[in-house]
């Protein structure tokens, strides 16, 4: 399994605690998913079993992305080196922080709606 964190940095948001919550869940399966499209794409195939064994799922705080095959760390970082979920997060890093950007932006624009 590759780890990896998104540090996001903003500004306090008052009475949009929730709205927050939101945009970082958004953002996580953003993330998630643009890097296990990004696994698949780059995985080295020669029978389609360690492409197809690459998902994702939840975890406490997030989500993980992993293969299941018992080869599959040879092939990322051993006899094989041919990495290919290191450079999904390292491609995804620029999209993933566009996607954060524009969410939260847009959360920023949306006006506060008072109560009568």
């Amino acid at each position: 399994m590759i780890a990896f964190d998104i540090n996001m940095k903003f500004e306090y948001v008052p009475n949009k605690p929730q709205k927050m919550k939101e945009l970082i869940d958004r953002t996580i399966a953003y993330a998630a998913d643009r890097i296990e499209i990004e696994a698949k794409a780059k995985c080295p195939v020669k029978t389609g079993r360690l492409q197809n064994s690459i998902h994702q799922w939840e975890i406490i705080g997030g989500r993980a992305i992993a293969p299941d095959t018992p080869y599959d760390i040879y092939v990322e970082f051993g006899r094989y080196k041919q990495p290919y979920m290191r450079p999904a997060v390292d491609n995804t890093r620029e999209l993933i922080d566009r996607f954060m950007k524009r969410q939260y932006a847009d959360l920023m624009k949306e006006k506060k709606v008072r109560k009568k």
